[in-house]
């Protein structure tokens, strides 16, 4: 099953995140194209309580659309311009159930999210994108003009 609720979060709340990205870019780890800083791993949040709240509002949505799930690990993620990312199935750990992806921003063009059966998504601010990403390939097209941020989290079993 794929999902998309817009306005999931505020401007606000995306904004802060972004800036929360911004000030820790130091510590940002480089992968293909983007730049990640992790906020969420082996059930230690790396951040603060906004950022923490924001994480278990995303986790109870997933839960909503009847998959029982628990946060494994979250990152802010910085595409900046001409990065891209082919089609590919996450390749995470073995206990990975789910995947969700939180535009921050959309001041560039590109950098859709598409799947293999023709499905496009188009990066809207505060717009969250949930999907099993280890079973529906997925892509992100050329980000033109920009950056690109999201919120990319993605979660084990809830029995785990």
């Amino acid at each position: 099953m794929i999902a998309v609720q817009d306005n999931f979060i505020t401007q606000s709340e995306c904004l802060y995140l972004i800036d929360f990205y911004l000030k820790n870019k130091d510590r940002a780890t480089p992968h293909d194209m983007m730049f990640y800083v992790s906020v969420y791993k082996d059930n230690h949040y790396k951040a603060n309580n906004e950022i923490h709240s924001i994480l278990m509002k995303t986790e109870s949505f997933v839960k909503s659309i009847g998959v029982d799930v628990k946060t494994d690990w979250s990152n802010l993620v910085l595409w900046p311009p001409h990065s891209s990312q082919a089609f590919h199935k996450d390749k995470t750990d073995v206990k990975t159930v789910y995947t969700s992806i939180i535009y921050l921003n959309e001041n560039y063009r590109g950098g859709e999210t598409c799947f293999e059966d023709g499905s496009v998504v188009s990066p809207v601010t505060g717009r969250i994108l949930c999907f099993d990403g280890m079973k529906y390939p997925h892509a992100v097209k050329p980000i033109i003009g920009g950056s690109r941020f999201t919120l990319a989290t993605w979660y084990k079993s809830g029995d785990e």
